[in-house]
């Protein structure tokens, strides 16, 4: 288990959950667990951007499964989640403001 890359992974779970029929919502002991299994291991790095940024990417590629309002919500959501984890290092990058060639860049020179 070196150098795995969980996308989304347990958080995306406390926030997709509630908003989809087919998304089994894990504990909060057993998010508790993965946590605290993870410790000293593993970060969190979250991507994201301003509303505005959102939205026009959205309007550009469209989804099929999941509409701007759900998307902002989302975005609120994670930030809820991401402030109730307390075994990993969570570390930011706001997409509207740095490039994923950047972002890629500061990930390998500092974790």
């Amino acid at each position: 288990m070196d150098s795995v890359i969980f996308d989304r992974f347990h958080i995306c779970n406390e926030v997709y959950s509630p908003m989809y029929d087919d998304f089994a919502m894990l504990s909060d002991d057993q998010r508790r667990y993965i946590e605290s299994e993870m410790k000293g291991n593993a970060i969190v790095i979250y991507l994201y951007a301003d509303d505005e940024v959102l939205e026009q990417r959205f309007n550009t590629r469209g989804d099929d499964y999941v509409t701007l309002d759900k998307l902002k919500y989302a975005k609120g959501k994670y930030e809820e989640s991401l402030s109730k984890v307390k075994d990993l290092e969570v570390v930011k990058f706001d997409t509207g403001k740095i490039t994923t060639k950047d972002i890629v860049e500061q990930i390998l020179l500092h974790y």
